[in-house]
């Protein structure tokens, strides 16, 4: 089973003045999501969103929406936030160790010809697919085991997902450090992902 899990924050405690931009973004990347998964089986969509259980524009999309209390966190990690939403999910759901779990930060936008969802649809054929991964940064990505990695989409089975922990201030360098667990000719390491992320939400990039 794969697991395709939309992270959303409405109420960034961080960028408090960007409400509207934040919900058009979510807006777009959600719908997204839905173009480029329609031929993909076996794939259960999942938005999280983590300031409380109440209604909102998400519950519109036709996924499901699990609802989290831990934007109330006292950190400035964003990415330990996010981390701490996904383990959360992995638990209620009960996804199993052998399920692939992909996560994609919400605003993030794939692309339709996505290189990631090309290679995601293979996943359900090989059972030797346990990762796939953009290393390097945004600004240098490289397509051999690095200490960092995207983090924006990436993708592994969730035995590996629930074995991250937050150990640096850069939560990119722990998605990558677990990979190490994983025997090279299990992951499958993209030279390009085809999506376009919002760094420091300044604009999107490629």
């Amino acid at each position: 089973m794969i697991y395709f899990l939309i992270t959303t924050c409405l109420n960034d405690k961080f960028f408090t003045n960007n409400t509207e931009l934040r919900k058009n973004h979510y807006i777009a990347a959600i719908t997204r999501v839905k173009e480029v998964i329609m031929d993909i089986d076996n794939i259960k969509v999942i938005i999280i969103e983590n300031n409380g259980k109440r209604e909102t524009f998400l519950d519109n999309f036709g996924f499901e929406v699990y609802y989290t209390n831990n934007n109330s966190i006292n950190t400035r990690n964003k990415g330990l936030i996010e981390l701490t939403d996904i383990h959360s999910c992995i638990k209620h759901f009960n996804i199993q160790d052998s399920d692939f779990v992909v996560k994609l930060t919400g605003r993030y936008l794939l692309h339709k010809d996505s290189v990631f969802i090309e290679e995601l649809k293979k996943v359900n054929k090989n059972e030797n697919i346990h990762a796939i991964i953009q290393y390097g940064w945004w600004e240098n990505p490289v397509n051999v085991r690095d200490k960092s990695c995207i983090t924006g989409v990436i993708g592994m089975q969730c035995k590996y997902v629930k074995q991250i922990t937050p150990a640096s201030a850069c939560i990119e360098h722990d998605w990558a450090k677990i990979t190490y667990l994983i025997n090279n000719e299990n992951i499958i390491m993209l030279t390009k992902i085809g999506i376009d992320v919002y760094p420091g939400n300044i604009k999107y990039i490629l």
